[in-house]
């Protein structure tokens, strides 16, 4: 089946009104446009005042196969009986991203979860649209989204927020949803690699975009198109399969599974690296005391045959849960506090589809990793005292001053031992002389 690959939500926070569609000439313009391509699929779509009807009627079973299955995936949202991991079934994967115009984009899981929560707490939560149309080949536009409830349910939370208990209010959103699916059905039928080649070429998606590349189409649509017919690479996968265990809160050893061996260095910036052992070993700590720690990025692509880049990479978190604490500094009692790091650029190095070096930049010049966590949530980290230059140079030269003493007087005393020795050595000479002298005095006199 067919899957949505990439979704780009574009939201305006203005309430429907009944004149947003009383637009009768717009409509029969359109129409009559599509017909006469005959691209234009019969329809018996009623879409009445928004604030007085939330339904949509279309006729099932028309239309293109990717316009049928974004009209599945809504009926499944409407009837309030799937998971979040049945509708995110429709998507390629779980960690599929979706973009809110200029917000920080989540993934499919993510979503799915919200709406089923939203389902729970907006008992009449809907999904309603004025038509679903595959304005390109493998580019589906839901066109005037109308997300409506209400809050007459359970009481709702978002994120880290305080819930709010059921007040009877109604909310109503209006919203345009591009989704990108996967390789359209018809290219599927192409027989020869040629005739295949020719027909992407002239439906716009080139062939030398990969898989997480984003690229902007010819059309004037603001939406990113993914190129998804291209397969993901070995390498490419077990990264993905790596981050997806890590927003699972997988254990050390299945992390270390990715990994030629214990000892893989991790580097971060310009710091000393570390092992793959003591990185994971953090995340694992992190997942207990972060509740909803989670890896976020934008691509995973091999730019070289066992260079696989991971761009725009965002890690995150609420300190919910258990204390935590970093290098041995004292433990932080949860404080809530919802931590998001700066976005790096990880290079992993593979061999035989196994991690054998990592890298990790950031621009930002900040911490990362498990110390920008610690710091966040109000943490302090002592570090030894940093002499300058010109302090570095004074101590120098008093050591080297002292060291000059030393060896001046250390020299003084061997010199003195030798006068010493050699004073001795007169005296024992001299000695017998003078006795014999002083004898033969004696005898005179006598």
């Amino acid at each position: 089946m067919v899957a949505v690959s990439k979704l780009v939500n574009r939201m305006s926070s203005r309430k429907a009104t009944k004149a947003d569609h009383d637009t009768p000439n717009r409509d029969r313009s359109r129409d009559e446009k599509a017909s006469k391509e005959g691209k234009r699929r019969s329809s018996s779509k009623t879409f009445k005042s928004r604030r007085s009807s939330t339904s949509t009627t279309f006729s099932s079973g028309t239309g293109t196969p990717n316009e049928r299955i974004i009209e599945k995936y809504a009926a499944r949202v409407n009837a309030h009986k799937c998971s979040a991991k049945d509708l995110v079934k429709f998507y390629t994967s779980k960690d599929v991203l979706i973009k809110y115009d200029d917000l920080a984009p989540m993934t499919a899981m993510a979503l799915q979860t919200e709406i089923v929560n939203l389902t729970k707490s907006f008992k009449d939560f809907k999904f309603s649209y004025g038509y679903i149309r595959e304005v390109k080949p493998g580019l589906v536009l839901m066109e005037d989204l109308y997300v409506a409830g209400t809050h007459n349910g359970e009481p709702y939370k978002f994120e880290q927020f305080p819930a709010i208990a059921a007040t009877g209010k109604r909310v109503e959103l209006e919203e345009r949803v591009w989704f990108t699916m996967e390789a359209p059905l018809q290219e599927e039928r192409l027989k020869s690699k040629k005739e295949r080649k020719s027909k992407k070429d002239r439906l716009g998606n080139t062939s030398k975009v990969s898989v997480g590349a984003r690229t902007r189409t010819d059309t004037s649509i603001p939406v990113e198109v993914t190129e998804t017919s291209i397969p993901v690479n070995e390498n490419e996968q077990n990264i993905q399969d790596f981050i997806a265990k890590v927003n699972e809160h997988a254990s050390v050893e299945e992390l270390l599974q990715f990994y030629a061996n214990d000892e893989v260095p991790i580097c971060r910036n310009e710091m000393a690296p570390f092992t793959a052992m003591a990185k994971n070993s953090d995340i694992v700590i992190l997942c207990k005391s972060f509740t909803n720690f989670k890896f976020s990025y934008d691509s995973v692509k091999e730019i070289k045959p066992g260079v696989v880049l991971v761009d725009e990479l965002v890690v995150s978190g609420t300190h919910n849960g258990k204390p935590y604490t970093f290098g041995g500094f004292p433990p932080i009692q949860s404080t809530d506090k919802h931590v998001v790091l700066d976005p790096e650029r990880v290079i992993f190095t593979m061999k035989n589809g196994k991690i054998i070096k990592e890298v990790v930049k950031t621009t930002s010049g900040n911490l990362t990793g498990a110390a920008q966590f610690y710091v966040a949530i109000g943490g302090r980290l002592e570090t030894p005292c940093i002499l300058d230059s010109q302090e570095t140079s004074t101590i120098i030269s008093s050591s080297l001053e002292e060291s000059s003493t030393v060896r001046r007087l250390a020299a003084g005393q061997r010199n003195m031992e030798v006068l010493a020795s050699q004073w001795l050595q007169n005296v024992a000479w001299l000695l017998p002389a003078t006795m014999s002298c002083l004898l033969f005095i004696m005898a005179l006199y006598q």
